[in-house]
């Protein structure tokens, strides 16, 4: 019932403001219709902004919606359109007639000098950039059609995620996941002190029809953003509002549904702009509901569901499957609320509020209920409560020189973020429940400050601040009896942190760009302990960590085609309350208990990289990496009041907690190339390899297995068509992480009867047609061969073939 109540309440809202929109946009004037043009993307049907539209001696530019008023212009004229980064195009005014005054842009590879990359929090060219960084564009996004931010990484191709469910997706980088990768969304970090070093999916609760770019930055991040870069940052930036140019103001959005048949997701999406030249209102919302997924056809037989469990007259009953490909049990919900006002007080001043809302159904974690015990099943229930996160952002940002910055900008937030864990015994009446909550404080100034061509300087400060409230509860099934139980983490946990940095670029020589940072790190943490249901040797953990991390980088272009790069970085990563103070079971027969003598990590990398370009659209990027982790935070035995095993949750179990290894080292390589074999067609492929092994010679758990991707990109006029193949080597029961292989339902066994993630690969499909009046549709086929096989780490086997069918209009 909360469910729905949360649901009503927003679709309430939002009913409501549709209908003051449509109220209102009647009497306005509309830059949408008369003597307006739009000029769009190709391959994305975005506006595109700066367009020059020129006859004779008359012109005008597109605005940020890629609109312009044709008033200059003449019945008869013949308009060019021109713009950097696409082809130029010439129409006669009866053409511009017959596509209803919609025009589309081919686009053209730019420079590597004028490819913008946010970076360092601040707009750069990648040609001043040392770090391997890969970007997810709208068009990208539109093409491939994802059903999560989670998908959106792993279509990128230079992303490994894992799921355990369907309600999943924990991206790994560079033999990191989890708690070691960062996610950072409109400049504020999304990271909280009860992120786990097990696999996490937060991620899911980014909207992907909300992002407007995403950049996945590879290496150490922490001189930027801080605890947690060790691996890499996720940057995610949203829908900005749009201002109008012209005289009236405007109303423009788009709206989306979809389906796919290998789940039977049914979608759907809107967002309106509303504008004038000097406020701007933005509201974007989507709805997903997701069946249990089915796998593919061909393949291992030890991914089938045959059977599962229902509760009938108050028993657990296994019953079977009448379709075991089906993975029954792994369905879920989902809806994702955005809200933007921005307004510019004048040239100058921007300021903006920011509202982000999401909310999950509860998630089925199918994993634990394909776990068997004696050939019978070890749950019967396992499921996470509502994943519910919001944030609010207050922002504002000052261009204007005054000595020590030319630009500034103020990030003020405020994140919720909540989650439980319900499970239940097969043939068992109690319900564990274990419930937290996190609130989170988070303050910074970033400024930007040039000084002559040749300097330029990125500082800024951070406050950030967690408390973590967290109980558990078991409930009767018979009688609705209630009674505590031990929580998931010390309620009234605190993590806080401090901290200050500063970058520097500078042009040693046209060739030459050299660039540096450094950050101070002030953090620290409170847990106590409550020894009502186990007995603490100790009350409570306090710490206060000072960490000091940098970075320094090279760029060396020999000539206008090739970009070299070197890079050494240090990142860290401060332990938080999951790592220090949480208390749960692992998988079966194992429980963790707390370490209050965790150390932070540290992990120093070097980076050497190539770019190379060719003609106008083609380019090769090459990266090889070395990691080396100091302290590094396992899981490995451990004794408890000098016990090896208590009893936890009724059951007698082994114990385990995070503990510093001596060192670990991981090191690998990736390539992206991109080509343009004819105007309209194009390749791209992408490949990672990687090893990591920690100070015993053990592999780690998070060193994804190869993978890459390859793509045949067809583009004329109003279609595309993306060929593509997706591949993942093997990973070998010797060289399968010991966490993993006490896990060997996740796995099959090789002849020795040792778990390992076998080889696989898929080939796909995805189409777009663009047709008048703004409306575009989609169509894809995944896994077309209808392979069944489960990614490396994951639960839950991926979808067989899959139709994906999509329709959107721009408003």
């Amino acid at each position: 019932e909360g469910m729905k109540d949360h649901y009503r309440a927003i679709w309430v809202n939002f009913s409501l403001f549709l209908s003051f929109t449509l109220g209102i946009i009647s009497p306005w004037p509309s830059s949408l219709t008369g003597q307006t043009i739009w000029v769009t993307q190709g391959s994305s049907g975005e506006g595109v902004e700066a367009v020059s539209i020129v006859s004779g001696s008359r012109g005008v530019l597109t605005d940020s919606l890629g609109r312009a008023s044709l008033d200059l212009f003449e019945p008869g004229d013949s308009l060019s359109f021109r713009h950097i980064s696409f082809r130029s195009l010439t129409l006669s005014w009866e053409e511009v007639l017959q596509q209803q005054f919609q025009v589309s842009l081919n686009e053209v590879s730019v420079e590597l000098a004028e490819v913008s990359i946010l970076f360092n929090r601040w707009e750069q060219r990648r040609s001043e950039i040392a770090n391997y960084i890969t970007q997810i564009t709208p068009s990208d996004l539109q093409l491939q059609q994802p059903q999560t931010t989670a998908d959106l990484l792993g279509q990128s191709g230079e992303v490994f995620v894992q799921k355990s469910q369907q309600g999943g997706g924990s991206p790994m980088i560079r033999g990191f996941a989890a708690n070691r990768v960062l996610l950072v969304i409109d400049g504020v970090r999304m990271n909280n002190a009860i992120y786990r070093s097990g696999n996490l999916h937060n991620v899911l609760s980014i909207d992907p029809f909300s992002l407007a770019q995403t950049e996945v930055i590879f290496g150490p991040g922490s001189v930027t953003f801080g605890s947690d870069a060790l691996g890499g940052v996720m940057d995610f930036h949203t829908l900005k509002p749009q201002y109008s140019n012209e005289k009236s103001p405007s109303v423009t959005g788009s709206a989306a549904l979809r389906y796919a048949s290998a789940n039977r997701e049914q979608t759907a999406h809107i967002d309106i702009n509303l504008a004038n030249s000097r406020w701007s209102w933005l509201t974007s919302l989507s709805y997903s509901d997701f069946d249990d997924l089915t796998m593919g056809k061909h393949g291992r037989s030890e991914y089938l569901r045959r059977s599962f469990v229902v509760r009938q007259e108050g028993e657990d009953v296994i019953v079977p499957n009448p379709n075991p490909r089906k993975q029954v049990g792994s369905g879920y919900r989902q809806v994702n609320l955005l809200q933007k006002l921005s307004f510019k007080p004048s040239e100058s001043w921007e300021l903006g509020y920011d509202f982000h809302f999401s909310r999950s159904s509860d998630i089925p974690r199918y994993d634990r209920l394909i776990e068997q015990n004696n050939e019978l099943p070890r749950k019967s229930e396992w499921y996470y409560g509502p994943q519910i996160w919001q944030m609010h952002r207050l922002h504002a940002k000052l261009s204007a020189s005054y000595g020590l910055f030319d630009e500034l900008q103020f990030n003020l937030a405020y994140q919720n973020f909540q989650e439980s864990r319900n499970d239940r015994d097969f043939q068992q009446v109690e319900r564990r429940t274990r419930s937290e909550a996190v609130d989170i404080a988070s303050f910074s100034i970033d400024a930007k400050k040039s000084v002559g061509q040749e300097l330029t300087v990125y500082y800024g400060t951070e406050f950030l601040g967690n408390w973590v409230r967290s109980e558990g509860v078991s409930t009767s099934l018979t009688n609705g009896e209630m009674q505590a139980i031990s929580s998931r983490y010390p309620d009234g946990s605190t993590w806080n942190a401090f901290a200050a940095y500063i970058n520097g670029l500078v042009k040693l020589h046209p060739s030459w760009t050299l660039s540096a940072g450094l950050r101070y790190n002030k953090i620290s943490l409170f847990a106590p302990f409550d020894s009502s249901f186990i007995s603490f040797p100790f009350g409570s953990v306090e710490s206060d960590l000072h960490a000091v991390n940098g970075s320094i980088g090279a760029i060396f272009h020999p000539s206008k085609e090739w970009q070299l790069n070197a890079n050494i970085a240090s990142g860290f990563r401060a332990p938080n309350i999951d790592d220090i103070g949480k208390v749960f079971d692992s998988e079966p027969g194992n429980v963790i208990i707390p370490n209050p003598y965790l150390l932070p990590e540290y992990a120093y990398t070097a980076d050497i990289g190539l770019v190379y370009q060719w003609g106008k659209a083609s380019e090769i990027s090459l990266s090889a990496f070395y990691t080396w982790l100091e302290n590094a935070i396992v899981r490995r035995d451990f004794q408890f009041a000098g016990q090896d095993s208590i009893l936890f949750d009724g059951a007698l179990s082994k114990v385990q907690a995070d503990v510093n290894a001596d060192q670990a080292q991981i090191f690998g390589a990736q390539m992206r190339v991109q080509a343009e074999i004819q105007p309209w067609l194009k390749l791209r492929s992408t490949f990672s390899w990687m090893k990591g092994e920690d100070a015993e010679g053990l592999p780690l758990r998070h060193v994804s297995p190869t993978f890459g991707t390859t793509h045949l990109i067809f583009h004329q006029k109003a279609f595309s068509l993306d060929l593509y193949g997706i591949y993942n080597g093997e990973i070998s029961a010797e060289n399968l992480a010991p966490s993993e292989s006490a896990k060997p339902h996740l796995y099959v066994s090789d002849e020795a009867g040792d778990p390992f993630s076998p080889a696989w690969y898929t080939l796909n499909a995805k189409a777009q047609y663009k047709f008048p009046k703004q409306v575009n549709l989609q169509v894809g086929w995944e896994n077309i061969t209808d392979q069944r096989y489960r990614p490396y780490s994951s639960g839950i086997a991926a979808a067989g073939s899959n139709w994906i069918i999509g329709l959107s209009k721009a408003l």
